[in-house]
């Protein structure tokens, strides 16, 4: 089963809707508002394959070169001796996608999207006068 979640960010994500198929990824244009210096992407698809006898994890990260977004896709056979985990160059933004599909072609994972922060609600002090 692959969940479906949401962390707010001011910088936030407009497009890039994710499809999940039998054995591909897709996702669609759109860009990562960061203050005035928008990343866009274009259509990105990548494909789910088992392996006969390891599962195999799919790791779509959002890294940072601090003056713009890109995505790094990392796909990690794994056997028990070494948890996956990100070593690259540039600096680790967010994890969007993470999908392990086992041998039997069954998959699991997450989907985390980057939504716009809702204004924070304001509240209603009791103002409270007295006479001197």
């Amino acid at each position: 089963m692959i969940k479906r979640r949401e962390v707010a960010n001011v910088n936030y994500m407009e497009g890039l809707d994710v499809s999940i198929g039998n054995n591909a990824v897709t996702i669609s244009p759109g860009m990562i508002q960061n203050k005035d210096n928008p990343s866009y992407f274009e259509k990105t698809t990548f494909n789910l394959e088992p392996d006969e006898s390891l599962p195999v994890l799919y790791d779509l990260y959002i890294l940072t070169d601090e003056n713009t977004f890109f995505f790094s896709l990392e796909k990690t056979y794994l056997d028990d001796e070494f948890p996956p985990s990100y070593t690259g160059e540039y600096k680790l933004f967010h994890m969007f996608i993470s999908i392990e599909v086992k041998p039997d072609g069954s998959k699991e994972g997450h989907v985390t999207r980057i939504v716009k922060p809702k204004p924070a609600k304001r509240h209603k002090r009791d103002l409270q006068e007295k006479d001197d």
